[in-house]
């Protein structure tokens, strides 16, 4: 059997704390190198804004209004032109529908042998229509 040596309590002390000791000073020293050689700083540098008078910021917040007014205009009236289109686009299959249904009526009436009705007399515009009424008999109102 091979016997082991074993250091005194002192001496293993001192060679552990010269060991810890080392290899806090080695990366002290990695650390505090280690910025030198690989990393370079860059600094940002911010310049103050341009002084402006009340009158200037005043100025610059009217236009940075009329401008989103008019962003806002432009928006609306896309939306209102798609309105209209889809409005348009239903009033004329209304009178596609309007003239199917005149047609079919107009082919209605000639087999069932009516007459047309005749034409009464449109008004002219500003003029009014006398209305006969028993016992009374109704002027007609000027309109100027």
């Amino acid at each position: 059997m091979k016997t082991r040596r074993t250091f005194p309590a002192t001496a293993r002390s001192a060679v552990t704390r010269i060991s810890l000791t080392a290899i806090v000073l080695v990366c002290a020293a990695f650390f505090w190198l280690a910025p030198i050689h690989g990393v370079e700083k860059t600094y940002e540098v911010h310049a103050l804004p341009e002084y402006q008078s009340d009158t200037a910021r005043a100025i610059d917040a009217y236009q940075q209004m009329i401008n989103r007014m008019l962003d806002d205009n432009e928006r609306n009236w896309g939306t209102m032109q798609n309105q209209l289109n889809t409005i348009n686009s239903k009033l004329d299959k209304i009178l596609s529908d309007l003239d199917n249904i005149s047609q079919r009526i107009a082919g209605i009436e000639k087999k069932m042998g009516v007459e047309d009705a005749p034409d009464e007399k449109e008004p002219k515009p500003g003029e009014l229509q006398q209305q006969e009424t028993p016992g009374k008999t109704q002027q007609p109102l000027n309109v100027n």
